[in-house]
C-alpha cells in the first residue's frame, strides 16, 4: 500500500514503539483519516483553480445549454449576465477546444471596456463568431461599422438673393461642419455669372465655384474639396459675390452705390432683384444616438446561422443595449448587397440603297448595302437596400445558473 503524506504525518506524532508499518491496522485506521484530508486539501486547490480560466476544467460538461456545467460554464455564465447570451461563444461539444480561448477574448474586451466604440465592435464581432487576430478575422470585423450621432442631410438655409446681398446661416451642430453649397439661377436671366463665392464676414473665409456658370445649378464647392471652410457652430453671417460677363466676353464685378471698392471704369451696374436661389446643406447631428451597421452576411462566419435554434443576429440588440450608456439610442442595422450579372449587346446597322445611274440611254440599277455589327460588354452594379423591423419575439432571460 502506499504511503500518504498525510498518514505519515500523523503517525510521526505517535510514540515510537507503534507500528507504523503500512500492514498494519494502526496505520490503515489512521490512513482513512489521511485519505480524506488529502481529499480535502485537493478540492481546496480544484476551487481555487476553477476561479482562473487557464487552469478551470470543464470535466463532465454535457455543454452550456444543459444543467451539468464545468467550471469554465460557470464562469462563462458570470460575463453573460454582463453582455447577454452569444450562442457562438458557447461550447456546442465537450471536443472543442477553442472554447477557453473564446472566453478569454470575451474577457478581455470586457477588460477594456464594452461600452466604447470600438468596445461594441469588439462584441458585435465576438457575438457573430469574429474573435481570433488572424487576417481573416480582422477583415471580417472592419466590416462592422458605428456611425455616431445618425447625421441626417438637412438643409439649413434656401433663399433668393442678390449679389451683394448679406444673409445669416445657423449650424445647428455643436461642431464645426463641411456644407454642401449651391446656387440656382433664376430662370430666365440674362446675366452671366463667374466665379460665384460666399464670404464669411467675421473671417474672409470663402466659398468659391471658378468659371463661368454654364447650368441651371452648381455647387461652389465642388472644385477644390480640400478649401472648403468649416461652417461654425451656431450663427455666421456671410455675403454672397460673383463677377459679371460682359458683352465683350469679359469678367468684371458688380458695381455698389457708395462703395470705392472697385473704380468706375472696372464695374457693372446690374440690377438689384435678385437672380439666383442659395441653398446650403449639411449632416444634422442627433445627439444621443447612434447606428451600428452589421453586414447580413460575413463569409465564413455566419454560413450556417440558419441552422441554429438562436440566431446571434437576434442576440446582438440586447448584448448593445447592456454596455451602451443609459440614455443613448442604439439603432442596428443589417446590410445586404445583391449583385447580379447581366449580358448586354448594342448591334450598329448600316444600310444604303436604291442608287440609279442613266448612260447612254441605258437604265442601269444598283443596290449597295453593308450591315455592322459591334458589340459592347457592360458592367452594370444594382443595389437594393432594405429596412423594417424583424417579426420575431422571445424572452430575454439570460440567468445560466440554473
Amino acid at each position: 500500500m502506499e504511503k500518504r503524506g498525510k498518514t505519515i504525518n500523523i503517525l510521526s506524532r505517535f510514540s515510537s514503539f507503534f507500528d507504523s508499518n503500512s500492514t498494519s491496522l494502526l496505520y490503515q485506521f489512521i490512513d482513512v483519516f489521511g485519505y480524506m484530508l488529502e481529499q480535502a486539501e485537493t478540492d481546496l486547490l480544484k476551487i481555487m483553480a476553477s476561479h482562473h480560466v487557464d487552469k478551470a476544467d470543464n470535466q463532465d460538461s454535457q455543454g452550456f445549454s444543459t444543467t451539468q456545467k464545468g467550471d469554465l460554464d460557470k464562469i462563462f455564465a458570470l460575463y453573460l449576465e454582463a453582455v447577454g447570451g452569444t450562442s457562438q461563444l458557447m461550447q456546442v461539444n465537450p471536443k472543442d477546444d477553442s472554447y477557453r480561448e473564446r472566453l478569454k477574448t470575451l474577457i478581455q474586451i470586457l477588460r477594456r471596456g464594452a461600452s466604447t466604440k470600438q468596445g461594441i465592435i469588439d462584441i458585435v464581432a465576438a457575438n457573430l463568431g469574429i474573435i481570433d487576430s488572424d487576417e481573416k478575422s480582422e477583415a471580417a470585423k472592419k466590416q462592422i461599422k458605428i456611425e455616431e450621432y445618425s447625421p441626417q442631410i438637412t438643409t439649413i438655409y434656401e433663399s433668393k438673393l442678390a449679389l451683394g446681398d448679406e444673409f445669416e446661416v445657423n449650424n445647428p451642430n455643436p461642431r464645426f461642419e463641411t456644407p454642401e453649397v449651391s446656387i440656382i439661377l433664376s430662370s430666365p436671366t440674362p446675366i452671366k455669372l463667374v466665379n460665384p463665392r460666399i464670404i464669411n464676414l467675421e473671417t474672409g473665409q470663402v466659398v468659391e465655384y471658378l468659371g463661368e456658370v454654364k447650368t441651371p445649378q452648381v455647387r461652389l464647392n465642388c472644385i477644390t474639396e480640400e478649401t472648403i471652410p468649416l461652417l461654425p457652430p451656431g450663427k455666421s453671417r456671410w455675403r454672397l459675390e460673383s463677377l459679371i460677363m460682359a458683352a465683350n466676353n469679359q469678367p468684371y464685378p458688380v458695381a455698389y452705390f457708395d462703395s470705392s471698392i472697385q473704380s468706375f471704369d472696372d464695374a457693372i451696374f446690374i440690377s438689384t432683384e435678385a437672380i439666383v436661389t442659395l441653398k446650403i446643406r449639411l449632416y444634422k447631428l442627433t445627439p444621443g444616438t447612434f447606428s451600428v451597421k452589421i453586414p447580413w452576411h460575413i463569409p465564413g462566419f455566419t454560413d450556417k446561422f440558419d441552422e441554429l435554434d438562436k440566431s446571434p443576429r437576434h442576440q446582438i440588440p440586447a448584448i448593445v443595449n447592456r454596455v451602451k450608456a443609459a440614455g443613448v439610442l442604439a439603432v442596428i442595422a443589417y446590410e445586404q448587397r445583391f449583385q447580379e450579372q447581366h449580358q448586354l449587346t448594342d448591334s450598329l446597322f448600316f444600310a444604303r440603297q436604291l442608287v440609279l445611274h442613266e448612260e447612254q440611254g441605258q437604265e442601269i440599277h444598283f443596290q449597295l448595302a453593308s450591315q455592322q455589327g459591334y458589340r459592347i460588354e457592360h458592367q452594370i452594379s444594382d443595389t437594393l437596400i432594405t429596412s423594417g423591423v424583424f417579426d420575431c419575439t422571445y424572452f430575454d432571460s439570460d440567468n445560466r445558473f440554473g
